[in-house]
């Protein structure tokens, strides 16, 4: 099984704040693909969702399918984005942020 640091991923934007993970999951299932994870960001205090997420996938070519077939679909009554993702680079603290 691949570990999750080695899968291709999506990012996606505009998701409702009450769609669930499976919800997603279901909605890029039913496109044909394969889907590995689903993670729905949420605030650390509150547990809301943050309207946005990754999907997961084994292999690059279904996460550019995602992309091409994904992009701008509906679900849950909202238009969402789905683009690459890149991973960000940690950030340097200054001086002033270290403690």
């Amino acid at each position: 099984m691949s570990s999750f640091q080695n899968l291709a991923k999506v990012f996606v934007s505009g998701v409702g704040y009450k769609t669930s993970w499976q919800s997603l999951k279901n909605h890029f299932s039913n496109a044909g693909l394969n889907v590995a994870f689903v993670k729905i960001f949420t605030d650390y205090e509150t547990k809301r969702s943050k309207g946005m997420g990754i999907v997961s996938f084994n292999n690059q070519e279904d996460a550019k399918k995602a992309i091409e077939l994904l992009n701008g679909s509906e679900l849950e009554g909202r238009n969402i984005n789905v683009r690459e993702f890149k991973e960000r680079e940690p950030q340097q603290q200054t001086t002033e942020e270290q403690h």
